[in-house]
């Protein structure tokens, strides 16, 4: 619904995203429907494409990585793709910049939702006790895996086949699912003072390396007793930081974990 001459912004998750998947499908859909009129990925990745009113109008692409970065500018239309996956610090800054000639625009968001707890849910509903009440001002469009166009005719059967109730209705049929608590649940959990001497230790670490925004760095410290084939997980970490504040910590997480198994 672009009109010539309006600016507009996507964003995605991260710059592999964006390299890899949303600028490429842009590129590729405006192709498609013959409205592509120039794409170019330096400085910023840019398409320039035919509106319906036969003007012309450009989106330039940015990652959601270091959401202050979208300060500035002022455009008629905001796209930010995997919302559920990105900070609400993209969607809080990047409306702020829907003003083009003093009209305020609109943002659209794409995702799989993530449950209430995530900050999507708060953009289109309210929890009245067991009620979704929707935002004024919001416009929820919702689809079923089954029905994307470009999927191949296996697909949602395959999927489904592997995925639980719970995880399916998330991920295939698009619900908002509160998963924590879904896959492992408290009660399931003892508590332990002191773990079988007999444990195997590992530790792993999954890496993110965004300074207070984006996914978690997260790291374990789990034994299994070679006699009981129980599991025990003795510490965990987690935390936004930066690549080399991350290696520091992970570094010093380790030093101590050996110092504490090993005393």
């Amino acid at each position: 619904n672009s009109k010539g001459g309006e600016p507009s912004m996507g964003v995605a998750r991260t710059y592999a995203d964006l390299d890899d998947t949303i600028f490429p499908l842009f590129v590729r859909l405006c192709d498609e429907l013959k409205v592509l009129k120039k794409e170019r990925r330096s400085p910023a990745p840019r398409v320039s494409f035919t509106t319906e009113d036969g003007g012309v109008a450009d989106i330039i692409f940015r990652t959601g990585e270091e959401p202050a970065a979208m300060r500035g500018p002022s455009k008629a239309r905001l796209w930010i793709d995997e919302a559920g996956e990105q900070p609400q610090a993209v969607y809080d800054i990047g409306i702020a910049i829907l003003r083009h000639r003093g009209q305020m625009g609109r943002p659209t968001i794409t995702c799989t939702p993530k449950g209430r707890s995530n900050w999507v849910y708060g953009v289109f509903y309210e929890r009245a006790g067991e009620e979704d009440i929707p935002l004024r001002n919001t416009q929820l469009i919702h689809a079923d895996t089954r029905d994307n166009p470009f999927a191949p005719d296996e697909y949602y059967d395959e999927l489904r086949s592997r995925y639980t109730d719970n995880f399916a209705a998330q991920e295939l049929h698009g619900e908002f699912i509160e998963m924590e608590g879904l896959l492992f649940r408290w009660n399931d959990f003892g508590r332990y003072t002191v773990a079988p001497a007999d444990c195997d230790w590992i530790y792993y670490f999954d890496k993110a390396a965004t300074e207070g925004a984006g996914a978690y760095t997260a790291g374990v410290l789990m034994g299994r007793s070679r006699s009981t084939q129980q599991c025990y997980i003795e510490n965990v970490i987690r935390g936004q930081w930066s690549v080399d504040t991350r290696d520091r910590m992970i570094e010093a997480t380790i030093e101590e974990w050996y110092t504490r198994l090993e005393g």
